[in-house]
Order: C-alpha cells, then structure tokens, then sequence
C-alpha cells in the first residue's frame, strides 16, 4: 500500500487555503478573488468528485484532524474528559451560525453525533445536552477512538445533510439563491462570512468538471481555469515545462490495497500472503508508477502521524 503525492498545478498566482483568514478587510480588497478548479475524472457525469471536493471545504464539524494526526477544536471551543474515560463535555463557540443563518446550538450537534456509526462512536451510551453550548457524550467503556470518529461527524442545518458551517457555501445554499439543479459541468461556491475563524482568503471557488485531463489541461492554457487538481504523474513532465505554471504536491492518505481471495486453497495460507506482501517491491512500484510521487506505507498508521 502507498500514500499518494497529489499533484496541482496553478497557472496565476492565486493561491490560497479555503479555511485560512485573510488579514485584509473584505471592504477593502481591489477585487474578489476568485478560483476557478479544474477537475477531470470518472465523477464527472454523476457529480460524485464535486461532491466530495465540495464537502471538503462546505462541511464542519466537532472536531478535526490536523495535518500530523492530533486532533484540534473546530466547531467545539474545548471539551473536558472525566478521570474514568466516561463523560466527555463539549462546548460549542460562541454565536455559531449554519450557511442558511439558522443558530448552531447543541442539540442540533447532539443530533448529528447520536447518528454516528463509526467504529468509535459504538460505546456511546447517551448524548444529551447541558444548555445551548454545551454537549455531553456518556461512554459504556473508555474509548480512545471517540475524537478520531468525531471528526467523521459534519453538522449540518438540513435533513438533507446540504447546509453546514464551513468556510464556502454553495451558491445555491446561500441566502437568497434560488433553488434548483447545479450547472452540469460547475459547482459554485462562496465564501462564508460568518465562518468561526474569519473571513477565507478566497471570495469564490468555481469547480469546473471536465470528462478527462486533457480537456481540463486545454480549459487552463485557455485561461478558463485557475488551476488543475490531482494532475497525473505521467503529465508531469510536460506541465513542468510550461513557463506559466507552478506545480504543488502534497501527501494525502490515498492507499491503493491488493486484496486477496483467502478462499482459495493456496491464498488461505497465511504464510503464503505475508510472503506475497514481502515480495512487493513498493520502492520499485513508486518510482515506475507514481514517478515518486508517492510515499510507502509499512502500516496503517499516516506517515506523518505525530505518534
């Protein structure tokens, strides 16, 4: 198993993360900045690729991960553990707001975490409420799982889980907008204002889908797009000797597995499948496949975990 380097490329200088805060008064920008994203993949026809880069920046939750595993406050201020491992308290920030301008409050967050399937959240005994800001969580058992899982857990406004806190709302979740279906080949997003760590640095993202690279990589030489996300290893090379571009890489926890049929008489063996796994070459497969653009995985744990 390996831990993919995605590749991006920008052809501008426009370059920003969704969740940082600007230092600069939206009042008084010279322009908004917006971003338009190239996406090429086999999501396209049926929206599943936007969706999922969609949540990444629309969707909000309890709490979340940290780049080296440690997990950190986002809608929840703090939260306190009791000395056997039981009760966990959770208080909400202060004067949190949904994209659609309904109040955060904990028993809709209470809600959300009653819902929770995740393996952690299986020795939740109760989630109940203690005030507005304040969600409790009683444990059957101690579990070191519970803030990892949590982190699985967006809150949202709606039945149809559309409407969240992040720092981008969609354009058609935004106050105003009018309803009805999303452009075909655009997904449009803005950013939220009322977001609890500031203003984003990015007015608008505009993620545009394309049916494959090559038409995503036309639309930008074009100047239809801003940039390119998860550009393929293999086009590396060519997009490198661009002048007008910039390439970006970064690890994400992408992990390609080679799944066994232990049901057949030779692959039950146990010994047989661990001498399978000691017999791949993961450097070799990194350096052919991935133009080392990968990391290899010797367990299930991120390679950069702080652990």
């Amino acid at each position: 198993m390996w831990c993919v380097a995605v590749l991006a490329c920008a052809a501008s200088a426009i370059w920003g993360a969704g969740a940082c805060r600007t230092t600069t008064p939206v009042s008084s920008r010279p322009a908004p900045v917006r971003l338009a994203i190239g996406y090429a993949g086999p999501g396209r026809i049926s929206g599943v690729g936007a969706r999922a880069l969609g949540y990444l920046i629309t969707a909000e939750r309890l709490v979340q991960f940290r780049r080296d595993g440690r997990i950190e406050p986002s809608l929840a201020e703090r939260w306190e553990q009791s000395a056997d491992g039981l009760t966990w308290r959770f208080l909400l920030r202060p004067n949190l707001t949904f994209h659609d301008g309904k109040p955060i409050d904990a028993e809709v967050s209470a809600r959300h975490v009653r819902a929770c399937r995740v393996a952690g959240c299986r020795d939740i005994a109760s989630v109940e409420t203690d005030g507005p800001r304040t969600v409790v969580i009683r444990m059957r058992r101690p579990s070191a799982l519970l803030l990892d899982s949590l982190n699985d857990v967006a809150i949202y406004s709606d039945e149809a889980r559309e409407v969240s806190a992040g720092p981008f709302r969609s354009v058609l979740n935004a106050p105003g907008a009018e309803a009805g279906p999303d452009q075909r080949d655009t997904y449009s997003f803005e950013a939220f204002p009322q977001f609890h760590r500031g203003y984003p640095t990015v007015d608008r993202v505009d993620l545009k889908l394309f049916p494959n690279a090559r038409n995503a990589w036309a639309a930008m030489m074009r100047g239809e797009i801003d940039m390119l996300y998860e550009v393929a290893p293999d086009a590396l090379d060519f997009i490198e000797q661009s002048s007008n571009t910039q390439v970006r890489s970064f690890l994400r926890p992408y992990v390609f597995t080679m799944a066994l049929n232990i049901k057949h008489p030779v692959l039950a063996d146990r010994d047989v499948r661990r001498a399978l796994n000691m017999a791949v070459n993961r450097t070799e497969i990194i350096k052919r496949v991935f133009r080392d653009h990968a990391y290899p995985a010797t367990d299930h744990i991120w390679p950069r975990h702080w652990a």
